[in-house]
């Protein structure tokens, strides 16, 4: 999904709580960051535009280290879920729940 920052990404991904979710956390994933200046009448708003994908996983405690050692394959399922989150007509394909089990799945097919 492509969106808009004041600031570029400092890191390849980042990991945050999810506070409504205890035991959960954020993973998200950025790429093809790029400077952006738009101006609108007489106001010009610039930062940065970039690709975000996101995996909501369990918070393993080692997590940071598991996606450091296998980021191809964190990147790849995050660009995976983030893409078929929606259909064509606007409607949510999966709930979080079911994406996050078949994630999980995915990922101990893998020995992740």
């Amino acid at each position: 999904m492509r969106v808009r920052g004041d600031l570029a990404p400092s890191a390849a991904f980042t990991i945050e709580p999810q506070p409504n979710r205890l035991g959960f956390v954020l993973v998200r994933f950025y790429e093809n960051v790029e400077p952006f200046s738009e101006t609108i009448g007489d106001q010009t708003t610039s930062g940065y535009e970039y690709d975000e994908y996101y995996l909501e996983l369990a918070d393993t405690g080692g997590l940071q280290d598991d996606i450091c050692n296998n980021y191809d394959h964190f990147f790849k399922i995050a660009k995976l879920a983030t893409d078929s989150e929606k259909e064509e007509d606007g409607d949510t394909k999966f709930t979080q729940s079911e994406r996050t089990e078949f994630l999980e799945g995915m990922m101990e097919g893998w020995g992740l």
